[in-house]
């Protein structure tokens, strides 16, 4: 079960159990004196704190109004503002694909009052525009002082489209307050626009949906893992979710498109949100290995066109096998087969504990490294090197040759802590890397490994919570003086994504990691190249929970949750959270709700601009999964994307299917793909494809791990740009072998066994 569900479901279940209700106000004693501690806190150290909340609730009415509204004019024309400070637009630049990026002089600002700026809004709507998405983050707060007067630095996206454009507006306001907390309405002296960026596109065909695939009647609400692979070996990747037993076999490039569904196992049994396609017996059919339910890490043996005939035997039992979460294979010892590493999530809030200290967290479930010893599976986490960080509470794990040694090293991603890199020496041992990586700090959700910058180096990006809330009390440098750690690694936790560059000098934070950090509560990623232009572009799914409001519990979680608990069980503090989330689990308000997901367009040199809305991409649900893969068999990367919906106690999951229809060009990019298929003795999980073109060099690993419970297919799609050559493809096999070939044919998919290597 995922964290977030564990989080929220545990907690509604104690709503009920306990009683409480909104207006509950009695306690137990023992919970009581907690309470009472918490809000003494919030009159004393977090009282700045507080009247920020103050201000921002008209800030979150705005929002609120302008996602209901019929008419966002009227509701923009409702601000009540004696002045606004607008850059001046100058003239755009042109990016490609028909984007423009406007640009603005802020050094000569133009200066509105009230109705100028009611007619300002008003030219857009006559111009036909109207408002499709909004977002506002309430980032710093400054009280009123002798020197300058109470004030709000308001992050803000606005996404607006005609018949014919649309605009994706984003930037940053300092709002000068006038008087006290306005309640649901905006009452500000001042509003200065102090960043902006504008991207302006024609309206496009971009991601088109083409399925939605829902939970069935006695189906786990949870559709993950989702995977991704050419089971039955015809050119097109099957869509399977293990949990609801189905596997959807592609025929989307025929005359008669269609998903066909069919089961995916024979003897299927209740499993966990963990699970791995991989040739683990090296016979040359894809086998699938999960986590039955009370029974143990289980591998389903497969068998001739992707199916699962036979029963499941259990390959690895242990006693604190409870909550398994990533799981991802490679020859970690050079012997010939694919061992395994399952990580486990241990959820915060159930039973009154939080993960301690929240930056540094270890003190989850363990992980296992499983050396595979002729099909039989040993633990040996601990010899390997592995034992110091094995109580992580890890969302996702890879085996990837990130020093480019021949061997695969292995880099955990972490809830309540963030990067861990182990590098190989070759044999199984592993040694701890990540004090190289500078700063590691992130809630760790998700990863993926791509040459972002195409120097031939694999670089990391780890994918992370970026907190508004975080950057606020840190501006306002708040917090108890018995947790001063907690207040020196807060910005660090809540600054978002961390990108690695990789080269001979280990993996370095990028220089350009501003360029995509902040993308909200992100869970899953993919890298691909959506325009085939040569780049690997970025796709980052976001949201934890969107309610009726917009109103944030995160200013609850910074300043009260994760100072109240440990790492042991309190059930004194059971009830103290109940009544904490209460609002959060009736619906009502939000915990890192109404986020946009983002699709970072790759534009070289260190620079991504986030183009999903004027794609069709950016969708406002709460997002987990996110696949890219060329489903339809275009060579145009096409998205899978899981939503998670709350209902009443729980979440559920929709899966979406989004065909990549962008009208790019006249003249489309071309493109080459590598589809490596299992073959006896040869396992493909730690293969890596390498191109070499007129216009460089690209490198794509085949691992598992990437993403966010998930796992992407067999296949190394490359974006080749206009009238690139491609020279020759090497695909280097686990073991060292490799494959060469001369020229292949681009805008093709070549299919590759290791049997070519005889």
């Amino acid at each position: 079960m995922s964290a977030d569900r564990w989080r929220l479901i545990a907690i509604s279940a104690l709503i009920s159990v306990l009683g409480l209700s909104v207006d509950a106000q009695e306690l137990p004693p023992a919970s009581a004196r907690l309470q009472l501690e918490r809000d003494r806190l919030d009159q004393t150290v977090w009282a700045p704190e507080q009247l920020a909340q103050r201000y921002e609730a008209s800030i979150t009415s705005l929002w609120d109004r302008l996602r209901g509204a019929a008419s966002a004019v009227d509701v923009l024309h409702s601000i009540q503002c004696d002045q606004w400070i607008l850059p001046k637009e100058e003239a755009s630049t042109m990016l490609g694909m028909g984007i423009g990026k406007k640009a603005f002089n802020f050094a000569r600002p133009q200066t509105l009052n009230r109705a100028s700026f009611v007619s300002f809004v008003s030219g857009f709507a006559d111009k036909g525009y109207r408002l499709v998405a909004s977002e506002f983050h309430h980032t710093s707060f400054t009280p009123d002082s002798k020197e300058e007067a109470t004030s709000s630095t308001v992050g803000f996206m606005l996404h607006l489209q005609s018949s014919d454009r649309r605009l994706a507006v984003d930037g940053v306001a300092r709002v000068t307050w006038s008087g006290g907390p306005g309640g649901k309405e905006i009452r500000a002296s001042e509003i200065a626009v102090e960043q902006l960026k504008v991207l302006e596109s024609p309206l496009r065909n971009g991601f088109l949906k083409a399925a939605t695939f829902e939970r069935r009647e006695n189906e786990f609400q949870s559709a993950h893992p989702i995977l991704v692979n050419d089971l039955d070996h015809d050119g097109d990747p099957e869509i399977i979710i293990p949990r609801w037993n189905r596997r959807y076999d592609n025929q989307l490039a025929t005359e008669k498109p269609k998903l066909v569904d069919s089961a995916f196992l024979d003897h299927w049994k209740p499993q966990e949100e963990c699970g791995l396609l991989a040739d683990l017996n090296l016979d040359g059919q894809i086998d699938y290995i999960t986590m039955v339910k009370n029974e143990g890490l289980t591998v389903y043996d497969g068998a001739a066109l992707g199916r699962f005939p036979t029963p499941g035997r259990v390959i690895f039992t242990h006693q604190h096998l409870l909550a398994p979460m990533a799981l991802t294979a490679g020859d970690i010892d050079a012997d010939g087969d694919l061992d395994l590493f399952l990580s486990q999530y241990k959820p915060s809030y159930v039973g009154g504990q939080m993960p301690t200290p929240f930056y540094d967290a270890n003190d989850g479930f363990p992980s296992f490294m499983l050396r595979n010893d002729g099909g039989r599976f040993v633990d040996v986490t601990t010899e390997c090197g592995l034992g110091k960080k094995r109580n992580r509470r890890t969302y996702s794990a890879s085996l990837v040759d990130l020093d480019r040694d021949g061997d695969l090293d292995l880099s955990v991603v972490s809830d309540y802590a963030g990067v861990d890199v182990y590098s190989n020496n070759g044999s199984g041992r592993f040694v701890d890397t990540s004090a190289a990586l500078n700063s590691n700090r992130l809630f760790g959700m998700a990863q993926s490994v791509a040459d972002y910058n195409g120097d031939g180096w694999l670089d990391l990006l780890a994918i992370g919570m970026s907190s508004s809330t975080a950057r606020r009390l840190d501006n306002l440098r708040l917090g108890p003086e018995s947790r001063k750690d907690y207040q020196e690694n807060r910005a660090a936790m809540g600054y978002g994504n961390r990108l690695y560059l990789g080269g001979k000098k280990g993996l370095l934070q990028s220089p350009f990691n501003e360029q995509i950090a902040r993308t909200g509560w992100s869970w899953g990623v993919s890298s691909f190249d959506f325009d085939n232009d040569g780049r690997r572009d970025l796709y980052i799914s976001n949201g934890f929970r969107s309610g009726k409001s917009a109103k944030d519990y995160c200013s609850h979680y910074w300043t009260q949750d994760i100072y109240s608990g440990g790492s042991k069980e309190n059930a004194a503090l059971v009830p103290v959270f109940a009544k904490s989330m209460l609002a959060l689990n009736l619906g009502q308000i939000s915990w890192n709700g109404f986020e946009h997901n983002h699709l970072k367009w790759n534009l070289g040199s260190g620079s991504f601009a986030d183009v999903a809305f004027l794609f069709g991409a950016s969708f406002e649900y709460d997002a987990r999964v996110a696949i890219t893969e060329d489903f339809d068999g275009d060579g145009r990367e096409d998205l899978l994307v899981s939503e998670y919906l709350f209902v009443g106690r729980g979440f559920q999951s929709k899966l979406h299917l989004y065909l990549n229809r962008s009208d790019l060009a006249t003249e489309p990019n071309d493109w080459i793909a590598f589809k490596l298929l299992p073959s006896a003795g040869q396992a493909i999980l730690g293969a890596v494809v390498t191109i070499e073109t007129s216009n460089g060099t690209q490198t794509h690993p085949l691992i598992a791990g990437d993403g966010f419970l998930s796992q992407d297919a067999f296949t190394a799609h490359f974006g080749l740009g206009k009238r690139a050559e491609v020279t020759k493809a090497t695909i280097r096999w686990p073991g060292g072998r490799t494959l060469d070939l001369k020229l292949p044919q681009k805008n093709r998919v070549h299919s590759i066994r290791a049997e070519a290597l005889e």
